[in-house]
């Protein structure tokens, strides 16, 4: 049957909504990520998120099933890949061998979940219970919030729990105030914009203000240059048997499972969701398959893991999307969005 200019212009315009969504989720996402490491990775960190966001979203596109699902990163595989992070004692490493064991769990989550999507095992996510990933995530994003304590407050990291008190900076602390205090509420004012990307924009409004009020520092540090995203992924320097041989793999593969898991349950879980509210059906390993693909290619240059989620998925219905061709406008709108905003950030 062919396709109507009505439906493309829908998808479009969706698309272009899914992009307003997934700009402020893949930058926390691959914040959440790589939060153990510090500081000095956190420009690298908002790359990874955006690259995910970029990449799954094509190629899930093109390899899905649902209508309204698209690729990128989520709450929910970052903290899976931040405790592995954490578990794996990257502190001492060097930023080669840190992305080369980021690129290994997300790839291999990838490869599983095409397994599992091929040999049929999407109809079997759904026997695993709630409360086990409440809890999971429950769990996670405690200490996913003991991990940025220092990072809010301005303290230096790593800086031991008696002496936090006593090194508090204020004005990191109005700045997180200020982007937590928006992030909450903005839901009720109604407004188009995501109030992630509110919150985002609010607390960077007072960064910056503050430091043109009181001086440059007043009220904390910015990330630094963003690597650009055409510069080759650091893990591909890494990638020697040397280094492969000496890696903890035992680690690296139930991380990975752990990664599988979760992208899976939330995966399937929203498709499920969507299809109770758009009346439409889904193909849950061929689903599986889509996202364990787009795992793939965001691995293999340097992005964090992917699942789908509600809030892109929500943002597709509601502007109108009406095929998988809303999550590859999405995309594509992203890449403008990004390199548009690139000439501030070098």
């Amino acid at each position: 049957m062919p396709v109507s200019h009505k439906g493309w212009a829908s998808d479009c315009l969706a698309g272009f909504s899914v992009a307003m969504v997934a700009l402020p989720v893949a930058m926390g996402g691959g914040l959440i990520a790589m939060a153990p490491l510090g500081p000095a990775y956190v420009s690298l960190a908002v790359k990874s998120g955006l690259i995910c966001a970029l990449l799954a979203a094509l190629v899930t596109a093109c390899f899905g099933s649902a209508c309204h699902t698209s690729g990128g990163p989520s709450n929910s595989t970052s903290i899976v890949l931040a405790s592995a992070l954490a578990g794996m004692g990257v502190s001492g490493a060097g930023i080669g061998e840190v992305m080369l064991m980021l690129a290994l769990i997300v790839c291999l989550s990838g490869a599983m979940l095409v397994f599992a999507g091929w040999i049929g095992w999407g109809s079997l996510v759904k026997y695993i219970p709630r409360p086990v990933t409440s809890g999971f995530m429950t769990g996670g994003g405690i200490l996913l919030i003991l991990s940025q304590v220092h990072a809010a407050l301005g303290a230096t990291p790593g800086e031991a729990w008696t002496n936090l008190l006593h090194n508090i900076h204020i004005g990191a602390v109005c700045v997180s105030v200020i982007t937590f205090w928006v992030c909450v509420h903005a839901p009720r004012w109604q407004l188009p914009i995501p109030p992630a990307l509110l919150g985002l924009l609010a607390g960077s409004a007072a960064h910056y203000v503050g430091g043109e009020l009181l001086g440059p520092g007043s009220f904390g540090y910015a990330l630094g240059r963003f690597p650009a995203l055409s510069e080759t992924p650091l893990w591909w320097g890494a990638f020697k048997p040397a280094a492969i041989l000496h890696l903890d793999w035992v680690h690296l593969v139930s991380a990975a499972l752990l990664v599988t898991l979760m992208s899976a349950v939330q995966t399937l879980m929203t498709a499920q969701a969507l299809d109770a509210l758009a009346h439409s059906r889904h193909d849950a390993n061929q689903e599986l398959i889509g996202f364990g693909l787009g795992n793939v290619a965001s691995g293999l240059f340097g992005g964090v893991a992917s699942s789908a989620t509600l809030a892109r998925a929500i943002a597709a219905y509601k502007a109108g999307g009406q095929s998988r061709r809303a999550g590859g406008f999405s995309s594509v709108m992203l890449l403008g969005i990004v390199l548009l905003a690139y000439r501030d950030w070098e």
